[in-house]
This record gives structure tokens, C-alpha cells and sequence, in this order.
């Protein structure tokens, strides 16, 4: 007999959801409120320049690839990508550059050359994150924490008597200045806690595990940008039979129906949401804890006239004070003074995302997730960002900026549903964080979760990771 799964919200997690399903033999329903796939991972196109205008970073394609695999595909035929060399370039104030590449001896060396930091430390750091990811790779990442077989499977076991070195009772920047004695390379190394919208002097030290995923094992790129991933997803969503509604928004869930564009509704066996969990009108009701938010951002989309040359695909422009600037940003709840800017260039790589002697810039700095956001701090960043390019990069872009497009925490909930434009759902500023994150199951009758403010967490992979878990206790419908 034919059952129906309906998955409320096309953002990564979400379609992944309907490929495993799908594949399970669910006739397969995507509800999605936008005229567009993706949800976060979104791209917009004007006059010959293109911008991914979510997540800019892929590590860890073989979570994707494994999907591809479960529904009896390559992902070779979907979708390419290639290792980035050089991941990240950091700026700092005084004009210090360091090369983030993605050897990690390579990298060790720059610092060394750089810094006042020895090759071996670096080296050591890399390796006690990769212990730290392996150790919580299957138990807190891979598997759900509200099953019991977690905590007694022998990875369990194993996890428990190496507790000690996820390092769970330091900050992460506490950690940074055991292992480091230069006030950059500790910067640098906490600039990680940024991945998931935290503050390193809040954020466990477990955290880096993040530096492993990107000196360790790789960051990529896709070719076409970050909406390629999506236009794959969708892809095999089709070639599966999978009916994508789009314009479809979700007002409730009534018994086994769920109710949308007013007065339409479709009864499910199963279903999956992939909406924000945090939100106060969520579909599933308010939750029963408040969670601190991840923080937000302001990103201006900036197609530039001119070729910035000393540009990667990704850069990084310090800030003087990042203990000030996570003071303001978390505890005054204000758009710091002197922010971490970060510039995002994808026609470094692709040549396609912008005409010929000119640059697809893309602009983002830390904001707070607000209930009320402040118009004029839009000028503000503006303003500051300007300045910063000016004063670190000796470029003045100010006269050069033939087209503007801005994201705010205020945009950013109206387009991805994020509330308060929180980027990653739920902070993770204290050592609990990973175990209070909401389940993948519901507490309603076949409804569970995915997306990235259910557990694992938010980024790619994670979400990825929360839609195999989601509709890893479905039965395949026989």
C-alpha cells in the first residue's frame, strides 16, 4: 500500500529528507513557502554577476556523497568540486598576512613564518582536533542523543573514557592560549567558534574539531557556487518523483493533515519538518526552553568595479579587539565598533560570477540576532566596512560599487524563516549546548525534524546529518 511523507521547507536538510524517503518508497510531498529551492543556500544574479547568499564553505562532501549513494546514485553525475589550496587568507590590522592552506604542514609553516608560534604546535593542535572529531563523530554527530543504543554502542564506551580530551570545561579561547603564545595565531584558531554563531570565550574548547575539517581534511568549492549543491538535490528529488510545491506556506498541522495556503491540505504517514524549530509560531508550538540564539549578520552584495587582486576566495579582515568585539556583540547586543569583516570572492574561482575586470563581492559581519533591528546600523556597517577594506587592504571601494544588495536579521527571517535572523539556530556558548538542542523526533506521532536548529546543529554538513537521522526510524514502506 502507497504511503505519503510530506517534508514542510526545501532547505538542504529538507531535500535530502525527501531523497531518503523517496528512495524508501514514500510517494514524497515538499511544501516549500518561497519561490525558490534551498532555504539559506540561496543565490542572486544581476547584470552579469552572481552571489551565493548563504553558506560559502563545503567541507566533508562525503556526507553528501553518501546520500547520493543511499538513493542508488553518483554524485559525480550531479554535481564536481574542487580542494581548495589555500582555504582562508587572513588579514590582521597591523598588516600581517597569514595563508590558511589547506596542507595542514604548509599551513604550520606560514604560521611559523608569520607569528611567533612554533610549526609544532600547530601541528599538535591539528592532530588533538582530529582526535576530538573522531571521538565525537559517531556518538554526538552521526547518531540521535535521544536513543539509548547511542550512549551504550561500543563508540559510546570508547567516547566516555576520552572524555578528557574533548576538553568540554574550557573555553575555547582559554584552550587557544594553552596551545599558542601568539595573540594572532590564538585569534585565528578562535575565529572557529564563528561556524556556528558563538563566542570563543563562551564556546567550549570541543569546538576545535572545526579546524581539522578545514586544515585536515579539506575545504572544497563547487563548481557553479554553493547553489549547485541545491540544483543537484533537487535534481535527484525529480528523477525520484519527489512533488515539489513551491509557494506553499504551511499554517498548521492538524491530526495526520497538514494545512497550507489557507484552506489546501495533505494527509501524510509520515512527515518532516524542516522549518526553524525556534520560532515562537513553529508549527510544532513554542518549545518548552528558551535557547539562546546563534548571532545574525549584516552581508552586502557588492558587485565591484574593478579586479581586487589580493583577494582569495575567502578573507578574513581582523578586527584590533575581538574580546571587545564579542563583549558588544553578545552582552551589549549592538553592532561592534570595529567588527571581523569577511569577504567572500567566488569569481576567484568561477569566472562566470562576474564580467571581466570586476568582483562579486560579498561582505558579511556578525550582528546580533535582535528582536528589533536598527535600520541606521545598516549605514553604520556600510560605513565601517568601507573603511576597513580601505585601511587593511589599501583599496578604496567606496566610488567602485555599481549594484548593492543587503541581507539584515530582519530579511534573513522573512526569506529562511530564522528567527530573529539567527544564521545557526542555537548558540553554542556552554558545554551542554549539543545535548539541550532539540530532537530530531517529535513528541507529535510520525513528525521529526531536520535542518539546521535540531540537532547535530547548523552548516551543510550537519544539516545533512540531521535529515539521516530524521528518517533513519522509517520504515521502508513495503
Amino acid at each position: 500500500m502507497s504511503k505519503t511523507s510530506v517534508v514542510i521547507g526545501a532547505g538542504i536538510a529538507g531535500l535530502a529528507s525527501a531523497i531518503r524517503l523517496a528512495t524508501k518508497g514514500y510517494k514524497t510531498i515538499i511544501l516549500e513557502k518561497n519561490s525558490y529551492l534551498g532555504g539559506k543556500i540561496s543565490e542572486h544574479r544581476i547584470d552579469g554577476f552572481r552571489w551565493d547568499m548563504g553558506p560559502s564553505l563545503f567541507t566533508l562532501p562525503e556526507i553528501l556523497e553518501n546520500l547520493f549513494t543511499f538513493s542508488g546514485a553518483n554524485l559525480s553525475d550531479y554535481l564536481t568540486y574542487e580542494k581548495l589550496d589555500l582555504v582562508t587568507k587572513y588579514f590582521y590590522p597591523d598588516g600581517v598576512i597569514i595563508n590558511g592552506y589547506g596542507n595542514p604542514t604548509e599551513f604550520a609553516n606560514e604560521i611559523e613564518v608569520k607569528t611567533k608560534d612554533k610549526k609544532e604546535a600547530v601541528l599538535k593542535y591539528l592532530k588533538n582536533s582530529e582526535t576530538k572529531y573522531n571521538l565525537t563523530k559517531k556518538v554526538f554527530l552521526e547518531s540521535s542523543l535521544n536513543d539509548v543504543s547511542t550512549y551504550i554502542s561500543k563508540e559510546a564506551l570508547y567516547a566516555y573514557v576520552q572524555t578528557y580530551k574533548l576538553d568540554a570545561f574550557k573555553t575555547l579561547h582559554q584552550y587557544n592560549t594553552l596551545n599558542f603564545i601568539d595573540t594572532k595565531t590564538i585569534q585565528l584558531f578562535d575565529r572557529f567558534a564563528t561556524y556556528n554563531g558563538s563566542s570563543p570565550f563562551e564556546t567550549p574548547a570541543t569546538l576545535s574539531i572545526i579546524p581539522h575539517l578545514e586544515h585536515n581534511l579539506g575545504a572544497y568549492y563547487p563548481q557553479g557556487g554553493m547553489y549547485s549543491i541545491i540544483k543537484a538535490l533537487e535534481k535527484r528529488c525529480l528523477e525520484l518523483n519527489v512533488e515539489i510545491l513551491l509557494d506553499s506556506k504551511v499554517e498548521k498541522l492538524s491530526g495526520n493533515k497538514v494545512i497550507y495556503n489557507g484552506d489546501k491540505e495533505i494527509s501524510f504517514d509520515f512527515l518532516i519538518n524542516n522549518t526553524d524549530i525556534t520560532q515562537k509560531n513553529s508549527i510544532l508550538g513554542p518549545l518548552a526552553k528558551n535557547y539562546e540564539l546563534s548571532n545574525s549578520a549584516i552581508i552586502f552584495y557588492w558587485a565591484v568595479d574593478e579586479e581586487i587582486p589580493i583577494l582569495e576566495l575567502h578573507n578574513i579582515l581582523f578586527s584590533a579587539n575581538y574580546l571587545k568585539e564579542f563583549h558588544q556583540l553578545n552582552y551589549e547586543r549592538r553592532l561592534p565598533d570595529d567588527p571581523t569583516i569577511y569577504l567572500y570572492a567566488s569569481n576567484k574561482i568561477n569566472n562566470n560570477d562576474a564580467p571581466q575586470g570586476k568582483t562579486n563581492l560579498f561582505a558579511m559581519i556578525n550582528y546580533p540576532s535582535n528582536e528589533i533591528f536598527n535600520d541606521e546600523d545598516i549605514d553604520k556597517a556600510r560605513t565601517i566596512i568601507i573603511d576597513k577594506i580601505l585601511s587593511t587592504l589599501n583599496i578604496h571601494i567606496g566610488n567602485k560599487i555599481l549594484y548593492e544588495h543587503i541581507s539584515h536579521p530582519r530579511d534573513l527571517e522573512s526569506r529562511t524563516g530564522a528567527n530573529r535572523g539567527a544564521l545557526y539556530g542555537f548558540a553554542s556558548n556552554d558545554k551542554f549546548s549539543a545535548f539541550r538542542r532539540p530532537s530530531n523526533y517529535s513528541k507529535s506521532n510520525n513528525v521529526y525534524n531536520a535542518g539546521g536548529t535540531v540537532h547535530p546543529g547548523g552548516g551543510i554538513p550537519l544539516c545533512l546529518l540531521s535529515a539521516d537521522i530524521a528518517t533513519r526510524k522509517i520504515p521502508n514502506n513495503q
